[in-house]
């Protein structure tokens, strides 16, 4: 049986603090969009 090993892909879509509390960015690593969000409780 033979284990195949899959390749990591890391993006960096913001710095830690381009984005503030409570907002939603839409980013976009390789070819998926998606939502980021900061919240602090």
């Amino acid at each position: 049986m033979t284990k195949s090993k899959k390749q990591l892909d890391w993006f960096r879509v913001a710095d830690l603090d381009e984005l503030p509390s409570g907002r939603v960015k839409t980013v976009t690593a390789g070819t998926f969009s998606m939502a980021l969000t900061q919240v602090n409780f």
